[in-house]
């Protein structure tokens, strides 16, 4: 589990909007979240977790600088 005190650095949370019947949009992000956990590579920005609230789903990545 990602612990956002442990003084990995910057984060970038990417947010999206979910339709209340955007049920194939959730499909698509929850596949692009799946898809992120597993790139490792030095080029391509680090995923760590997902969350939700009533409306958004987010995205916590590594913060790229540049």
């Amino acid at each position: 589990m990602f612990d956002p005190s442990a003084g990995y650095g910057a984060y970038l949370l990417c947010q999206w909007l979910i339709e209340p019947e955007g049920q194939s949009q959730l499909t698509q992000l929850y596949r692009e979240k799946e898809f992120l956990s597993t790139l490792r590579h030095a080029a391509i920005v680090r995923f760590h977790t997902t969350f939700t609230d009533e409306d958004h789903l987010y995205f916590l990545l590594d913060k790229l600088d540049g």
